[in-house]
């Protein structure tokens, strides 16, 4: 097993923020939505990055021991991550025009854009 080095050690305290960030917005946040979509973003966040420190720790292993990663470990870590990739795509947008609500960002907040890039976002997923 190779040492932790630290891209891994800050990979995972970017995870260990996002996710405390995402429980003090829960609970301590407005109870408006702009909060709880910002902590579902967090959560998603966290998973892209777990997935992105996991896999280059193997990566690394793999190399040191000239040993392959499994397909399903491979095709797990590449679902979750393509998959958060693709939510945060979706949510991105639509917590800025809730946030900000300027002349750029109001159009996100129209149910037919919302659609429309959810349905990109689901074709990128399947691609």
């Amino acid at each position: 097993m190779p040492p932790i080095d630290w891209s891994s050690i800050l990979g995972l305290v970017a995870v260990a923020l996002c996710l405390a960030l995402s429980v003090v917005l829960f609970r301590a946040g407005s109870t408006g939505k702009g909060s709880n979509k910002l902590a579902v973003l967090l959560i998603i966040e966290a998973f892209a990055l777990i997935t992105n420190v996991i896999f280059i720790y193997l990566l690394e292993h793999t190399a040191e021991t000239g040993s392959t990663i499994d397909d399903r470990v491979f095709s797990t870590l590449n679902f979750i991550h393509t998959g958060s990739d693709c939510l945060m795509l979706v949510l991105y947008p639509l917590f800025l025009a809730t946030a900000l609500n300027t002349k750029l960002t109001r159009p996100f907040n129209v149910k037919r854009v919302r659609m429309v890039l959810l349905g990109y976002s689901a074709v990128l997923f399947l691609a």
